[in-house]
């Protein structure tokens, strides 16, 4: 496999006798043309161009910076694309990394001075788990564009997965430097604060998201939660009542919904949020989808 990492000793045999067969050789060689020894031509990297246009939503505005923002439901528009590093990622969300994974292989001598290929096909050895190979690929793009900040948003993640959260903040915070317009370390450094209770910052943070896009339903969860841990439960449940129609459709918004409503003594509308959770599509929310199931039945 072409993105393999390893490394190859290629040594040429030089042959130190001519004969007469060497005429014969010429015929048998003869079906090989110059064309076949011209390098493929790459496609040059555009960072201007580095965003995913296939499903863009109102009410997302960080759709366009990663695929882990698009609905399963809307996966298979993505996986269907043109662009060979959207649709082999996006096939790897699915699930299907093997395929996500060859499809990036075949766009290899297209794509592999792009430190975007490079970065997503650590993502799809992260979905794999394997955070070895992970952080060498997302090093690999850091490596070819070391003003490319989405790698380095990527290693905090794995950081974060590994349970250094201190090294994750440190790597948000650097992508977020790198590149300031970049939302996606914003948003993590937010979810950060939020986990450790530092609720004023995460709220600073999440309200600087807001200013971009105010029906990005993940920013508005984010707010609603720290309003919740502060025990400002009717401004968090405002917030829900704001959201597009379609925003329950995520579990992890209905669930922290159902979980305010419930604090609030709203059962009966909790009970009918929580009834109509789409478990198929819980992914790795299933431990969190129990917690409030049982919390329910307090």
């Amino acid at each position: 496999m072409k993105l393999s990492i390893y490394l190859v000793a290629l040594v040429f045999l030089f042959g130190c006798a001519s004969s007469d067969s060497d005429q014969a050789i010429d015929d048998d060689l003869s079906w090989i043309e110059n064309e076949d020894f011209k390098p493929v031509r790459q496609i040059p990297f555009k960072r201007s161009k580095d965003i995913h246009n296939e499903i863009v939503s109102n009410t997302d505005s960080l759709q366009k910076e990663t695929i882990n923002r698009v609905p399963v439901t809307k996966l298979d528009d993505v996986s269907d694309s043109d662009n060979v590093i959207s649709k082999g990622v996006a096939l790897c969300y699915q699930g299907n990394i093997d395929n996500g994974l060859k499809v990036l292989d075949d766009g290899y001598e297209l794509y592999r001075s792009h430190p975007s290929f490079w970065n997503q096909v650590g993502t799809c050895y992260f979905l794999k788990n394997e955070l070895r190979k992970a952080h060498l690929y997302y090093s690999k793009a850091r490596d070819i564009d070391k003003k490319y900040s989405p790698p380095v948003n990527n290693l905090g993640v794995i950081f974060q997965r590994q349970g250094r959260d201190q090294k994750a903040m440190a790597a948000f915070l650097k992508a977020s430097k790198i590149n300031p317009f970049s939302l996606t370390p914003i948003f993590n450094m937010a979810q950060m604060y939020l986990k450790y209770g530092i609720y004023d910052k995460a709220y600073q943070k999440f309200s600087a998201l807001k200013k971009h896009n105010d029906k990005d339903i993940d920013v508005l969860n984010g707010i609603a939660n720290v309003h919740v841990q502060k025990g400002e439960i009717d401004k968090a449940i405002t917030i829900y009542e704001s959201m597009e129609f379609d925003a329950m459709d995520f579990p992890h918004i209905a669930l922290n919904y159902v979980v305010a409503l419930k604090l609030k003594g709203r059962l009966e509308v909790a009970q009918s949020i929580f009834d109509n959770i789409n478990k198929d599509y819980l992914g790795n929310m299933k431990n969190y989808y129990l917690k409030v199931e049982k919390m329910l039945r307090k």
